[in-house]
């Protein structure tokens, strides 16, 4: 007797749709837009999560992430590490990579790695990112 009561909570467990995680699995794209020394700057990014982790990030090759020649005349800091800095999310925690913080005014980027001498860069991809993750959020309203 006291077996077909937890088969039946164990059921009704399951059927209820309850989950462990608190962001859903699947692929969600982010993107921030933002504009300084007169240019528009855009990171579009696809952020794979599985059971709370990050699995993989890709930067959309549309992106405007660095800064004007003008301002910064070393692209190939920032291109010749951004696939690297995108690995290093992979298998982090999504409420790691959420509370961390960028600042574009001071540059700074607080709590992840970043590429240094390309932190306004970073910071943008960071944004990005973040925006991707919010959408993942489970909406506990919903849940039965």
């Amino acid at each position: 007797m006291k077996k077909s009561f937890l088969v039946l909570g164990l059921l009704a467990l399951f059927a209820t749709g309850c989950s462990a995680n608190d962001y859903n699995n699947g692929t969600y794209d982010g993107e921030w837009e933002g504009e300084s020394y007169g240019t528009l700057f855009t990171a579009k990014v696809s952020v794979e999560i599985k059971n709370d982790k990050i699995v993989s990030i890709s930067l959309d090759e549309n992106s405007n992430i660095t800064s004007p020649a003008e301002y910064w005349t070393n692209d190939s800091v920032w291109f010749d590490n951004y696939e690297e800095l995108l690995d290093s999310y992979k298998g982090l925690a999504v409420e790691d990579i959420l509370q961390a913080s960028a600042d574009l005014s001071e540059p700074s980027v607080t709590g992840l790695d970043k590429i240094s001498g390309a932190t306004l860069s970073s910071a943008r991809l960071l944004l990005a990112i973040k925006d991707g993750l919010n959408k993942a959020k489970v909406d506990t309203n919903t849940k039965s």
